[in-house]
């Protein structure tokens, strides 16, 4: 498990395979999977990723956008499946509403 923390009460806790999952969904007309790979890699290895520690923030913005496409791209596709894992679909849904909520954080806008 990895915590990505946005701010001191909104963080994530997903699987690092979702994680992977989620950025993977993520278009490179957003971002470059592999431009978060300096973030990513530590993250996974200590088990949480502030990304409030992120020094550029541009940067940060960036992830927490690229966070929030792949979040909902992954909702979408987990909705379309037939049948739907209901399960997923409101873990995905739940995502989204965190990382909805993150991108309307100040240092992220």
């Amino acid at each position: 498990m990895l915590a990505v923390l946005f701010d001191d009460d909104l963080e994530w806790w997903i699987q690092g395979r979702v994680l992977s999952h989620v950025m993977g969904l993520v278009p490179a007309d957003v971002a470059a999977v592999d431009e978060f790979d300096e973030w990513l890699s530590p993250g996974r290895a200590m088990g949480y990723l502030d990304i409030r520690k992120i020094e550029n923030p541009e940067a940060a913005k960036r992830f927490v956008r690229a966070l929030s496409v792949g979040a909902h791209s992954a909702l979408e596709e987990t909705q379309e499946q037939e049948p739907a894992d209901e399960e997923m679909v409101e873990f995905y849904r739940g995502l989204c509403q965190t990382v909805d909520k993150a991108v309307r954080l100040p240092r992220f806008l």
